[in-house]
């Protein structure tokens, strides 16, 4: 300030004002250069600015399958030929102001001396870089940004491979996208107070139940710091990955609202997400109830039957010392849930059927049926013909050495877990109890008792109808 006072009070107002605008030239100078290097490092790593990104969810090709494809072409064609507009826009605005930049300097030469101008250059030169280095360095933000942002793109891909539609409905890319993540995916949280604390804690002392006043205070105390440490954390914002994922999701959630008709299951075998209408998932499991040799219907729900029936076992136990009074109150259910049924599709099998699923959770006897299993499973590796999974199955036949005439050959039971008699399961604990008495204080009469109520009592729900089956069944 004291500088253009000088100026002024020696040289007039006039010589002031030109090294304004020369000291303005330059700062503008220094912007369209940065501009020019952005735009440059744009049209190279074929980054798409976030000015010249165009909505166009309203514009929509119902059948065409091409005319999507073509609108991609043209949007890049569109964004490639704007830059070249904007770099050689931005050129030419360089040239025009380098050379208001010099008409004004010509003229400072003929009205101050040249030490005054000297200094003058000086400081210009240091605002201007300042001003610069700071365009810049906004700038590399904004490339990396976009290359964030494109490499996000390419890695949350519409993948074919993982969904299969059952439908000649047309789903969207983005909803595609997100169908192909599939259903064990976690949207991630765009802001803290998205999250739903109350819930969240409500989960927690409901799971804490049956756990000592120790631990329930201890887990309390946990809980509460990490809950605490996430609302305090500071400078929060959600990333473009975020973003991009939360809009997307969005997106398929009005998707489905807008087609009820269709449903999205997770396969037998793998893991796709498969895409098929409601009515022939309804069909496929009604003609699998169709089976009377299997199923039948029942009248009313059985639910608070099962459930006195659960806990009167429960209790005898108790009172006769076999279960300790911690495990009786685990074992004991009071807001027993209807068994549902749904199924998987068998994508590798023809006409594409249902694996029919009981879902046993919160049920009668979920908890009783845990705990005979851990009993149980204390003499499966004593089987010789045992098998844990794939992966020890592979390990077997991988010492195998098959001679020349002999073949490998698997077989397929059909339905093989609603075929096995309850009968066969009793006659099977009845001759392996010296080995199973080793694991509980339970008698063999009272254990054959809790298996029978437990295998007896596959029934479930569908479409506000009762089933109960005849046999055994798979269970999750």
């Amino acid at each position: 300030m004291h500088f253009y006072q000088t100026i002024r009070a020696n040289y007039g107002q006039e010589a002031v004002n030109l090294m304004k605008r020369y000291a303005n030239l330059s700062q503008k100078i220094a912007k369209q250069k940065n501009r020019r290097i952005f735009l440059l490092r744009c049209k190279h790593d074929k980054l798409t600015p976030v000015f010249l990104n165009i909505n166009l969810k309203h514009v929509k090709f119902v059948c065409a399958n091409n005319l999507r494809t073509f609108k991609d072409k043209v949007m890049n064609k569109f964004v490639s030929s704007t830059l070249k507009l904007l770099i050689t826009d931005t050129a030419s605005a360089l040239r025009f102001l380098e050379r208001e930049k010099n008409i004004v300097y010509n003229h400072l030469v003929g009205r101050i001396p040249q030490i005054y101008l000297n200094d003058f250059l000086k400081i210009v030169f240091g605002k201007t870089e300042d001003g610069f280095n700071k365009i810049k360095q906004n700038n590399c933000k904004k490339i990396h940004s976009l290359k964030q942002y494109q490499n996000n793109m390419d890695t949350i891909v519409q993948n074919k491979n993982w969904v299969e539609n059952l439908t000649n409905i047309y789903i969207p890319r983005n909803v595609l996208e997100i169908f192909s993540l599939g259903p064990d995916f976690a949207v991630p949280i765009s802001q803290p107070k998205e999250i739903p604390i109350p819930n969240i804690i409500s989960s927690i002392e409901s799971a804490l139940r049956n756990c000592s006043t120790d631990a329930r205070n201890d887990y309390r105390s946990k809980c509460c710091n990490i809950i605490r440490n996430y609302k305090n954390k500071q400078n929060w914002t959600a990333n473009q990955t975020q973003n991009m994922l939360v809009k997307k999701v969005k997106e398929t959630q009005h998707f489905l609202k807008q087609n009820p008709n269709i449903i999205t299951l997770k396969p037998d075998k793998t893991n796709k997400t498969v895409i098929m209408y409601t009515t022939d998932y309804d069909n496929k499991i009604n003609e699998l109830l169709s089976d009377r040799a299997t199923y039948r219907e029942l009248k009313n729900d059985p639910t608070n039957i099962f459930q006195k029936n659960n806990n009167d076992i429960i209790n005898r136990w108790e009172k006769a010392l076999l279960i300790s009074p911690q495990t009786a109150k685990h074992l004991k259910i009071n807001n027993a849930i209807t068994p549902r049924i749904y199924g998987l599709p068998k994508l590798h099998k023809q006409n594409i059927p249902l694996r029919p699923i009981v879902s046993c959770t919160q049920s009668p006897f979920e908890k009783l049926s845990k705990f005979l299993k851990n009993i149980l499973k204390n003499i499966v590796n004593d089987n010789e013909y045992y098998i844990k999974d794939s992966w020890q199955f592979k390990e077997k036949i991988s010492r195998i050495i098959l001679p020349h005439d002999h073949i490998l050959a698997s077989l397929d039971v059909v339905s093989l877990y609603t075929n096995i008699p309850i009968d066969l399961a009793i006659d099977i604990i009845n001759k392996k109890w010296d080995m199973i008495k080793l694991h509980t204080d339970i008698p063999l009469d009272e254990f054959v008792e809790a298996i029978k109520l437990t295998l007896n009592s596959t029934y479930f729900i569908y479409n506000n109808k009762y089933y109960k089956q005849r046999n055994l069944f798979s269970k999750t």
